[in-house]
């Protein structure tokens, strides 16, 4: 596989080399926020809380495995791969953290919508955004195709934790989630772990709040879609960002502060977008 990555890097040109960046970016935290938050805020609760939970579960199960297979990166087992991006690397090389939590993510907006030319743009990039992590030189073939494998996993776990909460209208899956999430804690000490098991204890409550309170409807005219998306990004952002000059530089402050983040995205700002009739309660 080494070899193989050595001759794909003949293939390599500026150009090329911007187009694979930017579908590698798609993979990327901001990218990821904005767009769970766009399909929560603006097109579907349910749809929502499914695409927000098979991401949050493929990046917390990421870091579990990176730290569990400790595999080295493809540039530190053979000094002949050049890197592209090696800053957005982090940890261990197995599973690809990109190719699981961008997978995780098109998967999940292919179950979701069920919409065939949907379906085909989603695998298309969860193989473009696979390949590219291999082309770039941060990981083996073999890396990416347990990532997709496990993308699938966390899509279904996913899926069917949300179908039960909806359902039955009841955040007991989510509890359970949370609780093993909150057990990692202990034994996985990783910063991309501490933040996602966060957003995983956050999701019991914000969804009982928001489910028992709120259960807003997402669909308004176009000008309110546009506030909420600035108004909304806004209220995320000043937990996610501000709360850095509050809270102590510590992974467990990391855990804090992206449980805010939670909390604010899945209830908090959903409550303005009704109190301030940018959006309809459903109650």
């Amino acid at each position: 596989m080494l070899e193989f990555m050595v001759k794909l890097q003949e293939f390599r040109s500026p150009l090329l080399n911007k187009i694979v960046e930017l579908i590698t970016i798609t993979a990327e935290e901001t990218v990821l926020i904005v767009i769970m938050c766009i399909i929560f805020w603006c097109i579907s609760r349910e749809k929502g809380y499914k695409i927000i939970l098979s991401i949050v579960l493929a990046s917390a199960s990421n870091a579990m495995l990176k730290s569990l297979f400790n595999v080295k990166r493809p540039w530190v087992k053979d000094e002949r791969i050049i890197p592209i991006r090696k800053e957005t690397a982090t940890g261990s090389s197995m599973p690809s953290g990109h190719t699981q939590v961008g997978s995780s993510m098109w998967f999940s907006m292919s179950r979701s919508f069920k919409n065939k030319v949907l379906t085909v743009f989603c695998y298309v990039m969860m193989v473009l955004i696979a390949t590219s992590r291999v082309y770039l030189g941060v990981h083996t073939p073999q890396d990416v195709l347990v990532a997709l494998a496990l993308s699938v996993v966390c899509v279904i776990i996913a899926h069917f934790a949300v179908d039960k909460a909806i359902e039955k209208d009841s955040a007991k899956y989510f509890i359970i989630i949370a609780g093993l999430a909150f057990l990692g804690l202990f034994f996985f000490k990783f910063t991309t772990y501490y933040k996602m098991a966060g957003l995983l204890i956050s999701l019991p409550l914000a969804f009982f709040f928001e489910n028992k309170y709120i259960k807003f409807d997402p669909k308004t005219k176009f000008i309110n879609q546009v506030v909420k998306i600035l108004l909304g990004s806004v209220v995320v952002l000043v937990f996610k960002e501000g709360l850095k000059y509050i809270l102590p530089e510590h992974m467990i402050f990391d855990t804090l502060r992206y449980f805010f983040v939670g909390l604010s995205a899945i209830f908090v700002v959903p409550m303005i977008f009704v109190k301030t009739k940018l959006a309809k309660s459903k109650i």
